[in-house]
């Protein structure tokens, strides 16, 4: 049996990257209140 999967454990926050060096940030609605939370 396949184990279930859960978002419980997944990250709510990406650093996409591409060769040139370029990066983008990626965040669940969830993550960016947190952080904003956390800087006022």
């Amino acid at each position: 049996m396949a184990p279930r999967r859960s978002s419980e454990h997944t990250p709510s926050w990406w650093v996409l990257a591409d060769a040139e060096g370029n990066e983008a940030c990626l965040s669940t609605a969830e993550a960016a209140i947190e952080l904003i939370l956390l800087i006022v």
